[in-house]
């Protein structure tokens, strides 16, 4: 049995030796003559999974470490009887914290106004049901805009966890985040949802934070939407024909990061260990080495610095401000490809925020919910 894997995959080795000849290669730089002698292919979003990269080659089994899977032909291998797995909602929890820290870098976490805005969330999968239930859980109004997955609980009869609405509903709101997949065929397409109309309707100082594909949103509407207004708080982590971005739109966003919203240590480790067990359900071979179900002892937790802000406190351990600022320097010298992969390397060592201490004693009570919800462990010095 050969596995050829990317190279970058957390613990990949560890999770995968004991199946057969392991082949680590560099994302990027998978090619057919890779595959030519391999039964399994194991792959991040930085991989396109292509007819042409497949065909003539013996892999049955794709297993890619990320919840969407449009870079990933699925046509080709539902007609080749090659399984496709992948890691849907392994990194829901780091992408929730994303979004808090984003709306803490803004200062809304910190601000008494913050109780009185409405949250829209488009896609309510596996990150935007979480995100969904923390912000609701403050008390925050929250409305939700998911077309396939409201029809199926109503045809279902399935009880509505929040209430759905149109996405004209949604355009009204003060926090507009994005969850949906990069759908680019059939009746509930995602390629372009967010275009010039809809970017006109928002209201000056609204929030669009985007962090589940670069094709939801229309780059070409944002440039031209900013040729006439420049006042929405644009949080971008995700991009069109990423890595090679467009340095006009990461300028106007007002946070810009490199797909690393989903980047934590949690979240990479659940992801391959996920790919671990389908890979081997799928072949019928036992899992050997059980032990691995968990993130090392040794790699604990920092403990949080006192601080009167959650912005303070937040950015201590993942700064989004540096991130950026280092990513929009990056594509003005025309370094966004070798940054895009450098600063997930870098991010890999990133720990969610649940579990991890905080000195909770200078926050007010309110903050204190924020960081509950974040599943923080509190302490008193």
């Amino acid at each position: 049995m050969k596995i050829v894997a990317d190279a970058d995959l957390y613990r990949v080795t560890d999770l995968f030796k004991e199946f057969g000849e392991l082949e680590l290669v560099p994302g990027r730089q998978i090619t057919k003559n890779h595959l030519i002698n391999a039964d399994a292919l194991i792959v991040r979003s930085v991989t396109s999974v292509s007819r042409e990269l497949l065909s003539n080659t013996p892999i049955r089994f794709v297993g890619t470490a990320t919840s969407g899977t449009d870079h990933v032909d699925g046509e080709y291998l539902a007609e080749h009887n090659i399984k496709l797995a992948d890691a849907k909602g392994s990194n829901a929890n780091a992408v929730v914290d994303y979004c808090f820290t984003a709306m803490a870098e803004l200062g809304l976490l910190d601000s008494c106004e913050l109780k009185s805005m409405t949250i829209g969330i488009v896609g309510c999968g596996a990150v935007g049901s979480l995100f969904a239930k923390k912000v609701s859980a403050l008390g925050l109004s929250v409305i939700v805009n998911d077309p396939p997955l409201q029809e199926r609980l109503e045809a279902a009869s399935e009880e509505v966890p929040f209430r759905f609405c149109t996405l004209e509903e949604i355009s009204r709101c003060d926090l507009i985040s994005l969850h949906a997949p990069l759908v680019k065929k059939g009746t509930n397409t995602t390629y372009g949802l967010i275009g010039l109309e809809f970017l006109k309707s928002l209201s000056k100082g609204t929030v669009l934070l985007n962090t589940c594909r670069g094709g939801v949103v229309s780059e070409k509407d944002i440039g031209k939407f900013y040729q006439e207004r420049n006042d929405l708080n644009l949080v971008f982590d995700v991009w069109e024909n990423e890595p090679n971005v467009a340095s006009e739109i990461v300028k106007t966003a007002k946070i810009a990061t490199p797909h690393i919203a989903g980047y934590s240590m949690e979240s990479k480790f659940a992801a391959v260990n996920s790919l671990r067990k389908s890979f081997a359900a799928n072949f019928d071979l036992p899992i050997v080495n059980r032990e691995l179900i968990d993130i090392d002892a040794s790699e604990s937790h920092c403990e949080f610095k006192e601080g009167n802000s959650l912005k303070t406190i937040l950015g201590q351990e993942f700064s989004l401000n540096q991130i950026s600022n280092d990513f929009k320097s990056a594509v003005n010298d025309c370094q966004d490809l070798n940054y895009f992969d450098k600063a997930r390397k870098q991010l890999i060592s990133r720990r969610e925020y649940r579990g991890a201490l905080m000195d909770d004693s200078a926050l007010g009570e309110f903050q204190k919910k924020i960081l509950a919800q974040l599943e923080m462990s509190m302490s008193k010095s």
